[in-house]
């Protein structure tokens, strides 16, 4: 009756494929996954935590002035907004700029890292060991390598490391400088002697760092991101030390303040040294006019002038101030002038100008001074062929341009007005020359000092303004949100162990994949039906190997492996032509398979039934038979092959009710050879004649050619698999075997079948069993109408 299987989403041999693969690899699925989950847990546990520090800084975006705003931007209302945007990027690039977080480091004095070995894992400490090393000079190449620190006593410690292949051990003193080939430093440290009997059996390991890996490290941990549409900064630092990661925050905020102070700074600097230098000039010619008044006075008669006289030469000073100031200016002018265009975008500091009172002029220099420093910033990590480079060398060129226009008028209005101030300066002159020459030459000297003590006044009010203004100027950026810490961001340990059993699991499935395609075993006769076309005429389930000197059926008739022969029994006479299957070979491809076992069993269940059975033993080469019947193996088949025994002499009787014996005999040296005689057909062929049935057992397959010999003389050839060993090519090499014989009857029978396989063919039902055989014929029996095997 067949069955229609093609409306099932899962059939039930898939269902039994994958419960086969689990039977088979459970195992592999539960300790491969708890092993690698172990593996990822110690793993982890090993790991240091990796913690976080978080602050926001406000940055103070460089405004452009209006005119350069219009150039640069026009109508476009997005242009403010981009322009902000790259100054936030290029504010970035200075926060994680190697200069920068080098002053943080060097402030912090991480050159050295302490460390704590454990059992299990080492801990990095910081601020936390009873001792602190001063680092004078390394040996570059005792830098990044791990160096054992111990101490000793009160007053001393040692440091161990290696140095090539060898181990260098120094023992110093706490609180003095130690020179040495590789190192020059200081450990200082206060101990009692309390103490000390507690940290000598601690381990402490240090790292001294170079500055450049430092960099690398810190600069690689900061992580930048700016609030959309605002000019706040993010800045967060991940440390293996959350305190360190803190205070690195924190200081590296600091130095960049400072950092936007420094161009401030260095602009009134400089414009601070201008004027001192301005005022030493006026000093000196002050001193030198005051000198050549008074010798002029000693020398003549100073007779009075007249008022009005007197007011021309104050008018005369004046215009000679101004004229001077004038001149001031116009070099100040000249001086930037040359600044622009000389400097083509190095971030040098500009000539002193604030003496000019010119707000648009300070604006714009302060500016570009600005663009330059952020320009040269950027070129750390950018070439000068990127797009914001480029955008900003456009900025900087309108507004260098602008700048220059701006100059060009002045220098023209400057020298307009010096002009004019001449002219007048000419007409008081003619107004002035009738005075006597003594007295006009010392008004003269009394003009220039009075000119030169209005420039000396002016002067020491643009230095006092100067350094007022020094006082009042404030940074740039500024900490809206001091660093603090957020814990622990990682490893996911969690995630770490569950990845480390997902890939145990797989690695199990894997292997178990492997296993079942390439070393899978055929384990049950159904699996078997489905490999073969060849027919299956039973399966055996696990027998127990000591039947204490019995033969299986005999010691357990009830037994399950009794059952299964019966059911061969009842399914020999199905098979071809009945009366004509006297002769059975039984053989196998592998040895251990159980071609003997089912060869004695066999010929008993059939002797059994009231059959007249011999078994004969052609296995001439490691002979069994004789072992399981417990029989004499004095002569047997080889004798008679040999002609040194006739057939009667060598079969030995009712060994068993109805069952004749013919063992081996001796194992002779050239046993395939004797096999191909003509004797062998005469054995068989009479021993049909004599018995019901002749089982042949032979050896296996692949090993010995006997059975494919003796194969052309039986009416029946049983090939024994084992599902330890049976395999789907044995199974291919069996068919392709059958094919050569043609007419021969063939079938297979699987022995030592697993209890778990077994319920296929044995199961309870209203308190009786029944076993299920072969090709569905059944054979049952209950405790009330079983008695023998006896037909």
């Amino acid at each position: 009756m067949s069955h229609s299987k093609e409306n099932n989403l899962i059939d039930t041999d898939d269902l039994r494929i994958i419960g086969k693969f689990l039977s088979k690899n459970w195992l592999f699925l539960i300790l491969f996954p708890g092993i690698a989950a172990a593996m990822g847990y110690i793993y982890t546990y090993r790991l240091p935590n990796i913690y976080a520090a978080k602050t926001e800084i406000m940055i103070k975006s460089q405004e452009s002035s209006m005119m350069e705003s219009s150039l640069v931007g026009g109508s476009n209302p997005y242009a403010r907004i981009y322009q902000q945007y790259g100054n936030m990027q290029d504010q970035k690039r200075v926060m994680t700029s190697y200069d920068l977080t080098e002053k943080a480091i060097r402030k912090l004095d991480l050159g050295v890292s302490y460390f704590i070995v454990g059992r299990l894992k080492t801990t990095e400490q910081f601020h936390n060991t009873p001792f602190f090393i001063k680092l004078n000079s390394v040996n570059s190449g005792v830098y990044e390598k791990t160096v054992d620190f111990k101490i000793l006593s009160v007053d001393e410690y040692s440091l161990s490391f290696e140095r090539g292949e060898d181990l260098v051990t120094n023992v110093h003193k706490f609180n003095e400088e130690v020179k040495t080939t590789s190192y020059s430093l200081i450990t200082y440290a206060n101990l009692t002697e309390k103490a000390v009997s507690t940290l000598k059996d601690i381990d402490y390991q240090v790292v001294y760092h170079s500055m450049g890996s430092l960099v690398s490290k810190f600069s690689g941990s900061i992580t930048l991101e700016d609030e959309p549409y605002t000019s706040i900064l993010k800045i967060q630092v991940t440390d293996y030390i959350p305190a360190r990661a803190k205070t690195f925050l924190d200081t590296l905020s600091k130095v960049y303040i400072e950092h936007t102070l420094e161009k401030e700074i260095s602009i009134n600097e400089n414009t601070l040294k201008y004027i001192e230098k301005q005022l030493g000039e006026v000093t000196q010619i002050l001193d030198s006019i005051e000198l050549e008044l008074e010798n002029y006075k000693a020398k003549q008669s100073i007779l009075n002038i007249s008022r009005e006289e007197e007011e021309y030469f104050k008018q005369l000073a004046e215009f000679d101030k101004e004229k001077r100031l004038l001149k001031l200016r116009l070099e100040s002018v000249y001086s930037l002038e040359t600044y622009i265009i000389t400097n083509e975008g190095e971030p040098l500091v500009p000539p002193a100008l604030y003496i000019l009172d010119d707000d648009f002029l300070k604006t714009s220099i302060n500016e570009l001074y600005a663009m330059q420093i952020s320009r040269s910033e950027e070129l750390f990590g950018k070439t000068e062929d990127s797009q914001s480079i480029m955008y900003g060398d456009k900025r900087l060129e309108n507004l260098r341009n602008t700048i220059l226009v701006y100059l060009n008028k002045s220098k023209g209005a400057i020298t307009e007005k010096i002009g004019q101030i001449n002219g007048q300066i000419s007409e008081l002159t003619e107004l002035i020359r009738d005075v006597p020459k003594t007295q006009r030459d010392i008004l003269n000297i009394q003009r220039k000092i009075a000119v030169n003590e209005k420039m000396y006044l002016f002067l020491l009010e643009n230095r006092a303004s100067t350094v007022i203004a020094r006082a009042s100027i404030l940074p740039e950026s500024t900490i809206i949100e001091k660093a603090r810490s957020l814990g622990v961001i990682g490893p996911n340990k969690t995630r770490t162990i569950v990845l480390a059993t997902g890939a145990g699991f797989l690695l199990a499935a894997l292997i178990g994949f492997i296993r079942f395609l390439f070393f899978d075993r055929i384990e049950s006769t159904r699996e078997l039906k489905k490999t073969t076309s060849l027919s299956v005429i039973s399966g055996i389930p696990v027998y127990d190997s000591d039947a204490k000197g019995k033969v299986e059926v005999e010691a357990s008739p009830r037994s399950g492996v009794a059952e299964s022969f019966r059911s061969i029994r009842a399914n020999l006479q199905y098979y071809g032509r009945l009366s004509g299957h006297k002769t059975i070979l039984i053989t196998s491809l592998h040895p251990g398979e159980g071609k003997t076992f089912v060869s004695t069993n066999l010929a008993i269940i059939l002797a059994k039934a009231n059959k007249k059975v011999i078994i004969v033993d052609f296995d001439l080469h490691k002979p069994k038979v004789n072992v399981r019947l417990g029989i004499d193996n004095d002569k047997g088949v080889s004798s008679y092959l040999i002609g040194k025994e006739e057939l009667n002499n060598i079969i030995k009787k009712d060994v068993h009710k109805n069952l004749d014996v013919i063992a081996a005999g001796p194992v002779p040296p050239n046993a395939s050879e004797i096999i191909i005689s003509d004797r062998t057909e005469q054995i068989i062929d009479a021993l049909k004649e004599r018995y019901d049935y002749v089982i042949i057992d032979t050896p296996p397959l692949l090993l010995i050619s006997d059975s494919q010999v003796l194969v052309n003389h039986v009416d029946m050839a049983l090939f024994v698999l084992n599902s330890q060993k049976a395999s789907r090519e044995g199974v291919r090499y069996l068919e392709e075997f059958v094919d050569k014989l043609e007419t021969k009857s063939t079938a297979l029978i699987l022995n030592n079948i697993k209890i778990r396989k077994w319920k296929y063919y044995y199961g309870k039902v209203s308190g009786k069993y029944g076993y299920i055989y072969g090709d569905g014929y059944g054979y049952g029996y209950g405790s009330e109408n079983y008695n023998s095997d006896d037909d």
